[in-house]
């Protein structure tokens, strides 16, 4: 393949099928950050978590990188198809700003928001996995890949995933990968988001317990005062304020975050 030489890539057409490649194409978006005077010694490719996080997030971090710590690097940021630039996946309806719960999707949404799309890509929607983004991954890599220079992937949270995929799908690729708040194929799953904060809470409400000042608040029983609390929202207590249990979930799973940041 024809080596890419432009300074900042934009768009890439990859096919929509990785197992048809002279089949329909795909544009995803891509940016490069290249070291000053072509000295880099490796090239990172950073791979953003969600799923659904957009790789836009890392523009700062490689600012202070390639002007400062690690300047002989070039640095790479590939938008996952189905995000973003990258042929986004997207509701307009239930995403308006004027629909009811904004550019949010509220639970009412979900439904209409989910047949959309459907109605939009059909079985191509089959085409939007971590699997298709690592040949896509591979794809570029072959591309832009200089002899004597590294191959490193970083990947953050659902990023990891996107690693390890492409671990699996081409061993021996990449001369290193750094995998930041592992999410293992096949171990973890979005649906099981919520739950994983329960033994964090429930060790919380037991500390809690023991705090005078907590403890005079939510009792010597936190954890089933909290429980308790999540039963009445389900059954619609305070719904005049909008905080129903999802709500309540969110927000907890929120603070659990925000604590450990």
């Amino acid at each position: 393949m024809a080596h890419v030489s432009s300074a900042c890539l934009r768009r890439f057409f990859v096919p929509l099928d990785p197992s048809r490649p002279d089949g329909e194409a795909l544009p995803i978006f891509v940016s490069r950050h290249l070291a000053p005077g072509g000295a880099a010694k490796a090239q990172v490719w950073l791979l953003q978590g969600g799923p659904g996080g957009s790789g836009y997030v890392f523009k700062d971090v490689i600012e202070q990188l390639w002007q400062g710590a690690m300047p002989d690097v070039d640095w790479y940021v590939l938008e996952h198809r189905g995000v973003g630039p990258s042929i986004r996946l997207e509701c307009p309806v239930q995403e308006d700003p004027s629909s009811e719960g904004g550019a949010e999707i509220t639970a009412m949404e979900w439904p209409a928001c989910i047949q959309a799309v459907k109605a939009r890509w059909g079985g191509d929607l089959a085409r939007f996995t971590t699997s298709a983004d690592a040949e896509d991954l591979a794809r570029l890599i072959d591309l832009t890949r200089e002899p004597g220079k590294k191959v490193v992937l970083y990947g953050a949270s659902y990023g990891t995933t996107r690693a390890l995929r492409f671990l699996q799908a081409h061993p021996g690729v990449a001369d290193a990968v750094i995998l930041d708040s592992v999410m293992s194929p096949g171990a973890q799953y979005l649906s099981w988001y919520d739950t994983q904060f329960d033994p964090v809470v429930r060790d919380l409400s037991a500390i809690c317990a023991a705090d005078p000042v907590c403890g005079a608040k939510l009792g010597v029983d936190p954890w089933a005062k909290l429980n308790a609390l999540l039963g009445k929202l389900s059954r619609g207590h305070c719904s005049q304020l909008g905080a129903d249990a999802a709500l309540f979930t969110s927000t907890r799973s929120a603070a659990m975050r925000s604590a450990s940041a």
